[in-house]
């Protein structure tokens, strides 16, 4: 037996080790992913409940408790992604919110269903027109069509297929006026601040209510 034979087991048994913390980073922000949708869609539908209710309606409290139960797993999700990317990048601010007279034309793109039915359900609510797309590559085409209305594009930072940053690129090269805003459970991490830095206008944490969308939205909107 060679002397670099355990050395060389010791190698191949790191680089083991390695592939799978990186396998499981991949599944931990994947599962962090499909809960900040679920949630989302939990929380758009308890908004639109209390919007319907009186302050001393029966279950307006039930509804009340179920949104602090949305917020205290989203807190905890917050800092479970913060762990799995080891760091903790400090969250960027809405922007302030402007009086948009003119809503516009809005394009949401995100791979879960609840999530483009709760931001359309709210977008229309704000008297927006809307259009869907449920994948990178389906966002290009439908933008390619509509791009001399579309002011506004929501778009998933995490998708599979067609990325997020070439969703933004390729947009921004149809219209370079065209507003981006990123949408995402996790915290603003390098990957969203470099978006923000290179042509994205603001950033939703996910899961959100009707008040933080509505503001943000309208905010970006109006500027």
């Amino acid at each position: 037996m060679s002397s670099s034979e355990p050395k060389d087991d010791l190698l191949d048994r790191q680089a083991q080790l390695e592939a799978r913390i990186r396998d499981l980073e991949t599944q931990a922000s994947r599962a962090i992913h499909d809960l900040n949708n679920m949630l989302t869609g939990i929380q758009g539908r308890t908004s639109f409940m209390m919007s319907l209710v009186s302050p001393d309606h029966p279950h307006a409290e039930d509804l009340q408790g179920i949104e602090e139960c949305v917020r205290r797993a989203s807190e905890r999700l917050r800092e479970l992604s913060a762990v799995v990317k080891q760091g903790r990048p400090t969250p960027v601010q809405p922007r302030e919110q402007k009086d948009a007279r003119e809503r516009g034309t809005v394009l949401i793109v995100d791979d879960e269903p609840i999530v483009i039915r709760v931001g359309t359900r709210i977008l229309e609510k704000l008297g927006c027109n809307v259009l869907q797309a449920s994948s990178g590559e389906q966002a290009i085409r439908v933008f390619e069509d509509g791009v001399a209305k579309v002011g506004l594009i929501i778009v998933d930072v995490n998708m599979p297929g067609m990325t997020c940053e070439e969703v933004v690129a390729r947009s921004k090269e149809l219209k370079p006026e065209v507003k981006v805003l990123l949408a995402s459970g996790g915290a603003v991490d390098d990957r969203a601040s470099h978006l923000l830095r290179h042509g994205c206008n603001g950033f939703l944490p996910k899961p959100f209510d009707i008040k933080t969308f509505s503001e943000t939205v309208l905010g970006l909107l109006g500027s």
